[in-house]
């Protein structure tokens, strides 16, 4: 009991705590990742008009769960932002964090859509995401849709 207690009081393990109980607050649950290589953290956003849910993938790896309420919270804002632009479901797009924790642009695959382009631009707009997220990461995140509009 003693080292479970221990290990509630690292930093990394509150800020997880903290991140499940906001993103829960947000009508979000986490939930293993549905790839067979097990790879990041899925989510899912009941009741959402635009989001079904989705799965975040870092690099460095592990610290998917420390960019889940910023994921979950933002993304049905980001998309309904970017509905008019075309794209397939499901969704993917990246940013990546700064050395401060500041969302920034990522490289774009030639091959995203206008949706993916546009969702990722608003997920780095200055207001989105008080800092700090952990720094020098590369989150990829791969939303389903809940309708295909």
């Amino acid at each position: 009991m003693e080292s479970s207690l221990s290990e509630l009081r690292s930093p990394v393990a509150l800020l997880a705590l903290l991140a499940v109980v906001v993103a829960g607050a947000a009508g979000c649950r986490a939930r293993p990742a549905p790839n067979s290589a097990g790879v990041g953290i899925g989510f899912t956003l009941d009741g959402n008009p635009l989001v079904a849910g989705g799965v975040i993938v870092t690099q460095p790896r592990g610290r998917e769960e420390s960019f889940l309420a910023f994921v979950a919270g933002g993304a049905p804002l980001w998309i309904g932002a970017c509905r008019n632009e075309s794209g397939a479901s499901p969704l993917i797009f990246s940013f990546k964090t700064d050395d401060g924790g500041h969302p920034q642009a990522a490289p774009q695959v030639a091959a995203a859509s206008a949706r993916a382009r546009c969702t990722a631009a608003r997920a780095i707009l200055p207001t989105t995401a008080p800092p700090p997220l952990p720094a020098g990461t590369e989150v990829t995140v791969q939303v389903t849709l809940a309708n295909s509009g």
